[in-house]
């Protein structure tokens, strides 16, 4: 390779007509090492005979990715965990330890295998509603571990279907107006949010058209007015 110029600047003029390859000797020379081992989720707690798959990527002195990089992974107690390309399969109740390594590399995740149950709920969306209309509430569920619980059964109950009834998804529909208290409940976790139905007032907006040549119906036939709420 033949040396035309060597440039000193962050800038570069090409003459038109004419071509200049850039030549990073710094790249060139860069050897990537494995430096550090990313794993998630870093800890975590799983039911017996549940399994978990771990993602987990090597990076080089540079902060970028490896790819091919075998890892090794091992269990530090194999009666509560096994592990096995990354995943993770609960035995029996404990916590252990699991350990991913490359070369010197490691990387260690702590994992509790327990019976997971619902430990606390929270109720998301709207406080009111007018009667005659309906809103939908969600329940978040967490665990003991602080870990969301998705596809949970949650049981959904109204203090006075008199005034809001509310169905096994969490709708709400207001039937007159009143207080009412809302409850969700998954196993012993119970939340309850209190929600106002409001009286549903019926308002008329009045709208006068006029064409100065009196003629309404238009291409497509008479004008016709629609109203949404």
């Amino acid at each position: 390779v033949e040396t035309i110029r060597t440039v000193k600047s962050n800038k570069v003029s090409v003459e038109g007509l004419s071509i200049m390859v850039l030549y990073d000797q710094a790249e060139a020379a860069y050897k990537p090492v494995a430096t550090s081992i990313e794993v998630t989720p870093q800890s975590f707690a799983i039911n017996p005979d549940e399994s978990k798959h771990l993602t987990a990527y090597v990076k080089d002195q540079r902060g970028r990715v490896m790819l091919g990089e075998k890892i090794k992974w091992s269990s530090s107690n194999k009666k509560v965990v096994t592990v096995s390309n990354g995943k993770v399969t609960g035995i029996k109740k404990g916590k252990t330890t699991i350990t991913a390594k490359v070369g010197k590399i490691t990387a260690e995740i702590e994992v509790k295998v327990d019976n997971l149950a619902p430990e606390l709920i929270t109720i998301v969306g709207n406080n009111s509603v007018f009667e005659t209309y309906s809103t939908q509430l969600s329940a978040l569920v967490k665990d003991q571990y602080d870990q969301d619980m998705l596809g949970t059964k949650v049981t959904w109950t109204s203090s006075d279907k008199t005034i809001a009834t509310v169905d096994n998804t969490g709708k709400v529909t207001g039937i007159k107006p009143g207080i009412v208290t809302i409850t969700a409940q998954s196993e012993n976790a119970i939340a309850t949010l209190e929600m106002t139905i409001n009286k549903n007032v019926k308002r008329y907006v009045r709208i006068k058209y006029i064409r100065p040549n009196g003629d309404f119906t238009g291409d497509f036939g008479a004008w016709n007015l629609w109203v949404w709420n």
